[in-house]
């Protein structure tokens, strides 16, 4: 039995254990559409190439610190490759995201995956890794920089066996990975970090995939409330045992959906910021909709929400009254988030007595 911080095993053992070409797609990867040609039918396809700086694990690329995982291994008799070992020396910086990853040259994969597995579990590294603290990092480095060290080991080896092979990448950089408008063009998303949080992403989400699945969607509302995720039929007020599933999932996706004006800075995480001065604020906007997107503005529909954070103060539009509930007008409502007066990220959640109605969180941080 492992230590569960290793979240990479799962994926290593499948790579290891294919046979034919393949391509693997995280669980927070969305793939939306055909991928080109050129990354289908590539030797290796990962999903962009991303670089760490030797030295300095604490800019950006904090995952990514192969010296400080070597010369632990190292000092304690650990075992590395030797595809390892050629890329540290060299001091290497290029790694592969693998988000979506997978590839013709199955006999490749299956070498660097059973390596990586290795790496792992190897019996010499075990006392290395129970002192090590950053284990959910390291998995990035044993699953992503050592791709990229395989990779190019064997390339610069005229007798490899795996001698020039090349990778391909859906995207050129991480910049463009998660640029909302390339992202769009290749219909592809990836909720790293905090992005698995947003109730606004989910929702998105949840509609598209009602949209062009809708009989996938209706299976995944009927798994939930067979586990009690979602309330049995005749626990739902308001809705007769003669009603069908695709008109409870209907009713289900009765949503709020929250937007903000507050700038969003950081290309990955998709959240607003404004100054930590007690005194800046951002204004969000709540609109309620329907499972296609439809605004619900009707009388039915203007609701009393209630409003919660935990941090900054919740005032009306105009700033001039702390509140705690508003009524939609029109299936619309906008109130402030005033900041605190230190660095905070904070969640803001709105709901309302309707139990059909899903409830919204959106989340500022406050810098």
């Amino acid at each position: 039995m492992h230590d569960p911080e290793w979240w990479i095993l799962g994926k290593l053992w499948a790579y290891r254990s294919q046979t034919e070409p393949f391509i693997h797609i995280d669980s927070d990867v969305f793939l939306w559409k055909s991928l080109p040609n050129a990354v289908a039918k590539a030797p290796v396809l990962a999903q962009n190439p991303e670089y760490c700086i030797f030295g300095e694990h604490h800019a950006d690329g904090w995952w990514y610190r192969p010296e400080i995982f070597d010369i632990r291994l190292k000092n304690m008799n650990g075992w590395l490759p030797e595809e390892w070992n050629w890329y540290t020396a060299n001091r290497r910086e290029l790694a592969y995201c693998c988000g979506i990853f997978g590839g013709n040259h199955v006999k490749f994969i299956n070498h660097y995956a059973d390596l990586a597995l290795k790496i792992v579990t190897d019996a010499r590294n075990q006392s290395a890794f129970s002192l090590m603290e950053n284990k959910p990092g390291d998995c990035l480095l044993i699953e992503q920089y050592f791709l990229a060290a395989c990779l190019e080991y064997h390339k610069q080896h005229a007798d490899s066996n795996f001698q020039g092979l090349q990778v391909e990448c859906l995207f050129e950089s991480p910049e463009e990975a998660f640029s909302s408008n390339r992202s769009e063009e290749v219909g592809y998303t990836h909720l790293i970090g905090r992005a698995k949080q947003s109730q606004e992403i989910a929702e998105r989400v949840e509609k598209r995939v009602a949209q062009d699945y809708p009989h996938q969607y209706e299976r995944c509302l009927k798994y939930l409330k067979s586990i009690s995720f979602l309330p049995a039929l005749s626990e739902l007020k308001g809705f007769r045992d003669l009603r069908s599933e695709s008109q409870i999932a209907h009713d289900l996706s009765n949503a709020l959906n929250l937007t903000h004006h507050a700038p969003d800075q950081h290309i990955i995480d998709g959240i607003g910021e404004i100054p930590a001065d007690g005194t800046s604020f951002c204004t969000i906007t709540i609109t309620k909709h329907s499972l296609d997107g439809t605004p619900l503005t009707t009388e039915e529909h203007q609701d009393e929400l209630f409003l919660r954070t935990t941090g900054g103060l919740i005032m009306d539009a105009t700033g001039e009254t702390h509140i705690r509930s508003l009524h939609l007008q029109n299936g619309q409502a906008t109130f402030r988030l005033i900041s605190e007066a230190s660095p905070k990220l904070v969640t803001v959640s709105v709901f309302g007595q309707n139990p059909n109605l899903t409830k919204a969180e959106i989340q500022i941080e406050f810098i």
